[in-house]
């Protein structure tokens, strides 16, 4: 009898059970999708840069427009790497990126320790004012950076761009630092000092090689700020041979017709490297990034 009550109850439970499962197999496949339909957004520009690049110029103006070229062709990467100083334009954008973000990363540090260690009411109006920064466009600020970069003897070359990288990318490098130091107990440092370490040498090998994942992310942060950046390069590079990539693409553009499939070309050779660069840091942004949210 007690069998046949348990045998009754678990076919009755069985529709529910299925029911439970079906509804978790469709918020799984709503979910995919939705993850589906953001990637292919996201990598849509990508794909028809790629696209564009590789067609004959006479594919570019049909309709409707061919996902795929049916004779696809080097002939732009050819032309711009003979015709164009692409490799000089490379060579600056690598030059003004990595020393941005060697520069960021270095005063940053300081700056993300000093706030996340000492707790002031000056520390903190000093962290406040740093974000606040940012909270100036850009572009307001073109004509008053510039005077002060004349001045400074700092217009006309790549060293006037590395120091504007710099300024505009140390407030967010220092916050994003910030983070990441107040998730180390102070408790560690502590122990360091009582061994004898100062506070330089807990800095450098207690701080430091603890916040390495968020260190790495800033870096890559930094470097891709630089690398991209376009409105200071234009305000303050006054010679060719001075070009960085974003000028050099921007030279493509001219008043009665522009070399799309060159422009393409151009932008997928300087998108290269900081995907190349992402990739290879990915485990490192991706748990900086994690521990500055946190």
């Amino acid at each position: 009898m007690m069998l046949d009550i348990d045998h009754a109850r678990r076919r009755a439970a069985a529709p529910g059970r299925r029911a439970v499962l079906v509804r978790r197999a469709g918020r799984a496949g709503q979910t995919w999708l939705l993850v589906m339909l953001i990637t292919l957004f996201a990598l849509w520009p990508l794909y028809w840069m790629v696209v564009q690049s590789l067609q004959p110029r006479g594919e570019r103006y049909l309709f409707p427009p061919q996902l795929l070229p049916t004779e696809p062709t080097f002939a732009a990467f050819s032309a711009i790497w003979e015709s164009t100083e692409i490799v000089v334009w490379l060579r600056n954008t690598l030059v003004v990126a990595v020393c941005s973000a060697a520069l960021t990363l270095v005063f940053a540090a300081w700056g993300a320790y000093a706030m996340s260690r000492w707790h002031t009411r000056g520390v903190g109006v000093a962290g406040f004012l740093t974000l606040a920064t940012q909270m100036m466009p850009g572009i307001v600020l073109m004509i008053p950076i510039f005077k002060a970069f004349i001045d400074l003897g700092l217009v006309g070359g790549l060293h006037g761009l590395v120091v504007a990288n710099f300024i505009f990318a140390v407030p967010v490098a220092t916050w994003m630092l910030k983070s990441i130091f107040d998730t180390i107990p102070e408790e560690i440092e502590e122990a360091a000092r009582v061994d004898g370490c100062n506070r330089l040498g807990v800095l450098f090998r207690i701080t430091l090689p603890l916040a390495l994942p968020g260190v790495v992310a800033t870096g890559v942060f930094a470097f891709i700020a630089s690398w991209n950046e376009y409105m200071f390069a234009r305000l303050i590079i006054t010679r060719s041979t001075d070009w960085v990539g974003s000028m050099g693409i921007a030279s493509f553009f001219g008043e009665l017709s522009t070399p799309w499939p060159e422009v393409m070309a151009a932008a997928l050779v300087f998108a290269a490297p900081p995907v190349v660069l992402f990739l290879a840091f990915q485990k490192y942004f991706v748990a900086g990034l994690a521990g500055a949210s946190k």
